[in-house]
């Protein structure tokens, strides 16, 4: 009977996809043993599940980031395990524990459910078992075999490894110790299964061009006689195997190409067993297979992500059930729709008010309500009483009594527009002159920093004519990298630079030259209005150098330090522009030696002094821009140097480093630098810690009392200085 239902008793009834049609090959399939559920896994790491025979979707959630390698349906939900991670997730998609423990748990090969049902048992491809107890989420035992496992199946008397050697291993279920070995395949064993006290195993073998092939015998083990079965031929290379619980010994072998038939074991072979199906898989390889408990369904799963759905032909959609003994799914309470309601019905008047609204219980909370613990009870503000009426108030004892306010009816207050009522005021802000005197504030009143409140029109409704009484324009500072105004209007004032840089002309496309030929023209003709050095940072941020250096901003509030990036664009924008207009002034005049504007203010020629111990001297000419201030190595605050000791320090400073010597053949130290012709120095005087803060205060304060000493007795407060 059994031989004539299999013969065609199965067909295709549909095709069902894995999450969606981009989603990658199904890796495992499993029937839930509880529920008429079906658990599907895919490489990337989802985990999906479907409802019925008609394989509604239930659920689906990512429960790794590697592939999963296999699922095991539980009592208390599904177990999914990828390369490095151990995972248990309740049948409505929760989370129940997830473990990794690069230490113990390397490379999950396999797992299978113990006899006890809150423990399961892991291999590792490091030749290792480990027992994981589930209600304690960690491991309590662990075992090592001879060979890496590859398949675990549990039968009631022995607990079934498959290696990657080809063997069958057969371990107590309680101490894990090895009881058995059978040498069954040549090759690594591919899967395993358990019918009755049948063990049979599929493996690889290699073909006539030499390459590993599925194998077309089946390895068979008597467990109850111990002893090996002669092995049965299969129609296909099998890589699947499967138990049909319904048909006591019948096995179902798949192939990779998508070829299944039913195998009796240890029944004769008949015409009706040698059946042959084949699953649509358009030339793809099957990934995954399974049967359902009920022995009703066949389920396969190809690598495009499709999950084909077979069934017996004998029963129709109604009477197929995936697992006869199974529990009630849970699903989500139905949400009762709300009453139809015409709005155009005329008895209604379509009014918003007419639409009825949930009735919501007495004592239950809506869910805008806040907690106890994060608001607190606030009385209102009561409205402040007008002064006028305070004036004219009478009082009698303690009651104070005033005439009422006219235009005003009984318990009527005024509507006060606070946010509009400073709009029929001035816009523009007290000027910093009449602020009161700071005596703490070391900053002149003229120079304190200003912050603009804009109005609706931006830039254009403040009053900039109000704090800048000279004829002098001034940069906006309300776009990205506007640092560089200070440095900007120091070169505008430097009146070579100046002329040098308006009387420029070139066709490059960027160019900083011509740009601040632009800006230099918009200061002189805006005459104290504001101007915006938009178009000379667009071409600075094209510069691939000026982004390498850092010295581009994206953001208006980027936490930097100010001081080393003004330092470190003085020293690029001067080389950028002694570049440009070196090289315009030598196409001019090519005989004569190419010189620029900036290298005859700011270049200074120094000849650098290299002394070796062994008394041997080398001279060499350069040119620097600008010097760093160099303070004393350990400042203190008791030590006073003069500025001029500073700068002496600075231009002829003495810095050690390694350098070749011929006559001693190694590297030796000691480089001193020594000014020749001195033009106009760039000195970078940035504090750099606390200690130079305190160093520069202590050296100032002197200077600061003796001005104040001239001051009172009417001398000139200012110091002038003459260079010859």
């Amino acid at each position: 009977m059994q031989s004539e239902f299999l013969a065609g008793s199965f067909s295709e009834v549909g095709v069902t996809g894995c999450e969606n049609a981009n989603q990658p090959g199904v890796s495992f399939l499993a029937f839930d043993p509880e529920e008429e559920l079906l658990w599907a896994s895919t490489f990337e790491g989802r985990v999906c599940s479907y409802y019925g025979p008609n394989l509604e979707k239930y659920t689906s959630f990512l429960a790794h980031t590697d592939p999963v390698r296999q699922l095991l349906p539980l009592q208390a939900g599904v177990v999914s395990i990828s390369p490095s991670e151990l995972r248990m997730t309740a049948r409505t998609g929760l989370r129940c524990f997830s473990h990794k423990d690069t230490t113990k748990l390397n490379e999950l090969q396999c797992i299978v459910g113990g006899q006890d049902v809150s423990k399961i048992l892991i291999g590792c491809q490091d030749n290792k078992l480990v027992t994981f107890d589930m209600s304690q989420v960690s491991i309590t035992q662990e075992e090592t075999i001879e060979a890496s496992p590859t398949v675990l199946r549990q039968s009631e008397t022995f607990t079934c490894v498959g290696t990657a050697t080809g063997d069958l291993i057969l371990l107590d279920p309680t101490s894990l110790k090895q009881q058995y070995r059978i040498h069954q395949h040549p090759a690594a064993v591919t899967d395993m299964v358990v019918a009755g006290h049948y063990i049979a195993t599929c493996s690889y073998s290699i073909n006539v061009f030499n390459q590993l092939a599925g194998d077309e015998r089946l390895a068979v083990y008597d467990v109850r006689a111990l002893r090996p079965l002669c092995p049965l031929s299969t129609m296909c290379q099998p890589m699947i195997l499967r138990h049909v619980p319904s048909m006591g010994s019948t096995l179902l072998v798949v192939s990779q190409a998508g070829e299944f038939q039913f195998i009796h074991v240890g029944g004769l072979v008949t015409p009706a067993t040698m059946c042959l199906h084949q699953v649509n898989t358009q030339g793809l390889p099957c990934c995954a297979a399974d049967v359902s408990p009920s022995g009703q369904f066949l389920a396969f799963g190809d690598s495009t992500g499709l999950i084909h759905n077979w069934s017996s032909a004998e029963s129709t959609d109604e009477d197929i059930v995936l697992n006869p003994y199974s529990h009630p799914s849970l699903f989500p309470d139905q949400v009762e729709p709300a009453p139809y309601m015409d709005f155009d019905d005329p008895e209604l008047g379509a009014p918003l008010s007419a639409a009825p609204l949930t009735i919501i219980p007495s004592g239950s909370k809506l869910l805008s309500d806040w907690p106890a613990l994060n608001s607190r009870y606030v009385l209102r503000q009561p409205e402040p009483i007008p002064s006028d009426i305070l004036d004219n108030m009478k009082m009698v004892q303690f009651v104070g009594y005033a005439p009422k306010p006219t235009g005003l009816h009984r318990n009527q207050c005024p509507y006060q527009l606070s946010k509009y009522h400073n709009s029929s005021k001035k816009t523009e802000p007290e000027s910093p002159m009449m602020r009161v005197d700071n005596p703490l504030s070391v900053v002149p009143k003229p120079y304190r920093r200003v912050e603009i409140k804009y109005s609706k029109l931006g830039v254009e409704g403040f009053d900039f004519q109000h704090y800048n009484k000279t004829s002098f324009a001034g940069l906006e500072i309300h776009i990205p990298n506007a640092y560089c105004n200070a440095m900007l209007q120091v070169l505008y004032f430097l009146e070579p630079v100046c002329c040098s840089l308006r009387s420029h002309k070139c066709s490059r496309e960027f160019c900083l030259s011509c740009e601040l030929n632009f800006l230099f023209r918009m200061l002189e003709q805006c005459q104290g209005g504001h101007c915006q050095a938009s178009n000379f940072l667009r071409t600075f941020r094209t510069l691939r150098e000026a982004s390498a250096l850092g010295l581009v901003m994206s953001d208006l509030k980027c936490q930097m330090d100010l001081g080393k990036i003004i330092q470190q664009w003085t020293s690029f924008v001067l080389q950028q522009l002694h570049q440009e207009t070196l090289s315009s002034k030598s196409s001019n005049a090519a005989s004569s030696p190419a010189t620029s504007v900036i290298q005859d203010m700011f270049s200074t020629d120094v000849e650098i002094e290299s002394v070796c111990r062994c008394g041997k001297q080398i001279s060499r000419a350069a040119s620097e821009m600008n010097f760093p201030l160099i303070y004393p190595s350990s400042p203190s605050p008791l030590q006073t140097v003069s500025f001029a000791a500073l700068i002496q320090q600075s231009l002829c400073r003495k810095q050690h480093t390694h350098m070749w010597c011929d006559e001693c053949a190694r590297y030796r130290p000691a480089v001193s630098h020594c000014v020749s012709n001195l033009y106009l120095v760039l000195l970078h005087c940035r504090k750099r810690n606390d200690g130079l803060l305190v160093f520069h205060e202590h050296s100032v304060s002197p200077v600061r009392l003796s001005m104040m000493k001239r001051v009172a007795f009417g001398l000139p407060s200012m110091v002038h200085c003459r260079c010859p």
